[in-house]
């Protein structure tokens, strides 16, 4: 299922925790989390892609918002509290004392969530959800359930159990998929169904077998530093997880629903790139969080520069192949959203490098800074969206999602530079690969507007980048522990 953004290791475990990924390249390791991820991620593309094409423009730009709204609301508990919990069960001394936590984590992650999903219904009341009363009650379902199965997830990576989550996660997948083709052909008016069922699946399972591991019983303290670690790693997490899903909203309102139906399409296709990141970034954080400060800085620097070198590529192809993707995947009357996706992927580079620094901010308890960053781009999004939409329709909403990822990125880029002394040269070569292609994709479909806004985001990316390069001492620009 999606996920994004927080927590990972890997390997089934019966026993106290033996890190059974350690022995293991990092680039093997980022693999396989990342197929992990993959096989989450492709719910919610394949879900997009499947009523794109089955739904008309209307019905599909309503159900685009439903789900949007679910996920908006999802965050306000998974944003905060489950990265909060995450830290607190893999901060415990050994793994039976991880183990011994989870009770607690389960319990808090089912009534922070109860009370977050009760925001759904007057939201969707006031005209931000779909008209039909079905879609509705079942995007209440997905509000209420996907952040518990979020918070397991991240309690799963914290006690180093990937194994186990991805039998779990297979599992549920495949109940996903069954569910969604017999829903398109007979009941397409239930489209969230597979989602509240396959994430209640994983849930239930889940529980039932951490409980049985755990030996005892252990409590999360839920004191002052557990809150403002929770406050600020909400409004971090929230302020980015819900850029997307507020560009689609406010398009869907500013503008009509068939514009929102090419922004959500296009940003649904988008999300895929942000595997390889967010598995780089849980690799990240379940090795600070359990290192307690030590020996973290070699880990950062090098999943950084397999994320940064790895998603340059991976954002050329995508650029190089825009229309054929779109039409491939979306269908024929979705071609005009190929400048939408063009504007988004190539402002993507920044953001998607940066995400295994932020969350090693998060793990060591600097939420302050990642709060403040993802603020500033979701301010971004949400003014350029409504400024924009009405002008340039759903290219308007694409504008601002690119303008807020070159933002965020970047700045989280120079900050993990300051703090962590991060050689960016690997960063710089993706950078002067990514302006190269961007180059020869203009020069393919060279649409003034969309040229324009493609060639300042390259270079403002690469000259960025470029400056990070800092030639002073190396301590001398740290970032003090007390920023927080």
């Amino acid at each position: 299922m999606s996920e994004p953004p927080p927590t990972a290791e890997a390997g089934p475990s019966t026993g106290p925790a033996k890190a059974s990924l350690a022995p293991l390249p990092t680039a093997r390791r980022l693999g396989l989390t990342t197929v992990v991820l993959g096989a989450s991620g492709t719910t919610t593309l394949v879900f997009n892609i499947v009523f794109a094409r089955v739904l008309d423009p209307q019905d599909y730009g309503d159900l685009a918002r439903t789900f949007s709204l679910s996920m908006a609301i999802a965050q306000l508990s998974m944003a905060g509290i489950a990265p909060a919990i995450a830290r607190a069960v893999a901060d415990a001394a050994d793994d039976s004392q991880r183990l011994k936590r989870t009770r607690s984590a389960i319990r808090i992650l089912a009534l922070s969530s109860l009370l977050a999903s009760s925001l759904y219904v007057p939201l969707a009341a006031a005209g931000l959800g779909s008209p039909h009363s079905v879609t509705l009650a079942l995007g209440w379902a997905v509000a209420l359930i996907y952040p518990i199965y979020f918070g397991i997830k991240a309690v799963l990576f914290a006690l180093d159990r990937v194994g186990l989550y991805a039998i779990l996660e297979i599992v549920s997948d495949v109940l996903f998929f069954g569910s969604l083709a017999v829903l398109a052909i007979l009941a397409p008016t239930a489209a969230l169904l597979p989602f509240a069922f396959a994430y209640g699946v994983f849930t239930v399972v889940s529980v039932a077998l951490l409980q049985h591991r755990s030996a005892g019983r252990g409590r999360i303290p839920l004191d002052s530093r557990f809150w403002r670690y929770s406050v600020l790693a909400s409004v971090a997490t929230y302020a980015s997880v819900v850029q997307f899903p507020a560009a689609v909203i406010l398009t869907g309102v500013v503008g009509d629903s068939a514009q929102s139906a090419h922004i959500g399409a296009v940003l649904a296709l988008v999300t895929p790139l942000f595997l390889l990141p967010q598995a780089g970034g849980m690799l990240v954080f379940a090795k600070v969080a359990r290192a307690r400060g030590a020996g973290e800085q070699a880990a950062i620097d090098e999943l950084v520069r397999l994320v940064a070198l790895t998603c340059a590529a991976i954002v050329c192809i995508a650029l190089l192949f825009a229309d054929s993707l779109i039409e491939l995947l979306l269908g024929k009357e979705y071609e005009v959203a190929a400048p939408i996706f063009v504007t988004v992927v190539a402002c993507l580079a920044p953001l998607l490098a940066a995400t295994p620094v932020a969350n090693a901010f998060a793990a060591e308890g600097r939420v302050g800074l990642n709060a403040a960053v993802s603020s500033c781009g979701l301010a971004v999004t949400v003014i350029g969206t409504v400024a924009l939409v009405p002008a340039f329709d759903a290219l308007g909403a694409a504008i601002a999602v690119g303008a807020a990822s070159l933002l965020t990125g970047t700045l989280l880029l120079v900050l993990g530079r300051l703090r962590y002394d991060l050689p960016l040269s690997a960063m710089r070569m993706g950078g002067i690969v990514l302006v190269a292609v961007l180059a020869a994709a203009i020069l393919l479909d060279p649409a003034p507007l969309t040229a324009a806004l493609i060639l300042a985001a390259g270079f403002t990316a690469l000259a960025l980048l470029v400056a990070v390069r800092s030639r002073t001492r190396p301590n001398a620009l740290r970032v003090p522990r007390s920023f927080d």
